[in-house]
């Protein structure tokens, strides 16, 4: 095993300090145009301090969970730690261990765009009980360490997870992948370079390219000092428009979690380099043991393009679980030993 870079604590305690004070500062100024007799001052610095009141909420929120314990099966331990990737990016990584090892192989659940633990709990302690479970957070989460300027692409955010990988201590072949989503496109683009050996991949909901519309674009470039302002009109928009909360509102909720936790800046700019993406160059590449999980009633992401992701990719077996509360599920437990079964037997 590898030794901690440093304690998740230090990191958030000391992220959250810097916030306070430059918001602290901020909000000094805003209280002083408050004091101008100028409409147009006193209301943009209204909409500031409405601003910085929920995103103080949500600093507050996502740096009190230090406590691991309701993620994992009883008696599972866990361990958090800063995994480095390079001189400027280092990742968060929790590590539960189960109470009892019966030599199955370690799992890497790694979540999609901005994912956050909480869609994940049932999964986890479903897993936790019998695998060593590594939950890799992605560079676009508010988690990883940035020291300076980066990418945030496909590409760029796919190519830390070999370098984890490897930090972990885990051989080709010896683990289990699964992936969510923007996670599970990466993966695919890695398995095609045959940068990535698991035994199994298991790519959940994943999506051939991102077409958002243009006005999020322009969002994207505009809108993160007003992110606290912008994110209900955007939840409002999701439920409105793009999910079908009736078929499926655990997307929804999923996605509302996932804006509530975000890194705005970090959010923002992941948004505008996955415009550019597209998967299907890469599916004819993949050689791995694969196994794909759609969500047939989950609007957000296209279940024909989950359909067509695994028919591209050779010898991959597909499962649809028809919603994203069971593709969050302890199901996926059951999907991964059935593919284990059905793999072996094709083997022999």
């Amino acid at each position: 095993m590898h030794s901690p870079s440093y304690e998740v604590t230090v990191l958030s305690n000391s992220c959250l300090w810097v916030f306070v004070v430059d918001a602290t500062i901020n909000l000094y100024f805003c209280i002083a145009a408050l004091a101008t007799k100028s409409f147009g001052d006193r209301f943009f610095a209204l909409v500031f301090i409405f601003a910085f009141v929920t995103h103080c909420f949500d600093m507050v929120k996502k740096n009190s969970k230090f406590n691991f314990s309701a993620y994992c099966a009883p008696r599972a331990t866990w361990i958090v730690e800063l995994v480095k990737i390079n001189a400027d990016v280092s990742l968060r990584v929790v590590t539960f261990t189960p109470s009892v090892n019966d030599n199955l192989p370690p799992i890497v659940l790694i979540p999609g765009l901005a994912g956050v633990i909480d869609s994940f709990k049932d999964l986890l302690v479903e897993l936790t009980s019998t695998h060593t479970v590594y939950y890799v957070e992605t560079r676009e989460k508010g988690s990883a360490k940035i020291t300076s300027p980066v990418g945030f692409t496909v590409a760029d955010i796919a190519a830390d997870i070999p370098v984890a990988i490897q930090a972990l201590g885990l051989a080709d072949k010896d683990y289990i992948m699964i992936s969510y989503s923007l996670a599970a496109s990466g993966t695919a683009v890695l398995l095609a370079n045959q940068l990535l050996s698991p035994s199994l991949a298991v790519l959940v909901q994943p999506s051939a390219s991102f077409p958002w519309p243009r006005w999020l674009l322009g969002l994207t470039w505009v809108g993160v000092p007003l992110y606290g302002v912008i994110k209900p009109f955007v939840k409002w928009y999701m439920r409105s428009f793009t999910i079908d909360i009736n078929d499926d509102r655990e997307i929804y909720e999923i996605n509302c979690r996932n804006l509530d936790q975000a890194n705005p800046k970090r959010l923002a700019a992941t948004v505008r380099a996955m415009a550019r993406f597209s998967i299907w160059e890469y599916l004819p590449k993949v050689e791995a043991n694969c196994l794909v999980i759609g969500a047939s009633k989950d609007s957000f992401h296209s279940h024909n393009e989950a359909l067509n992701i695994s028919k591209a990719i050779r010898g991959c077996r597909y499962i649809d679980l028809f919603d994203s509360r069971r593709s969050h599920s302890k199901e996926i437990a059951g999907a991964i030993v059935e593919c284990f079964v059905e793999h072996s037997r094709n083997e022999t």
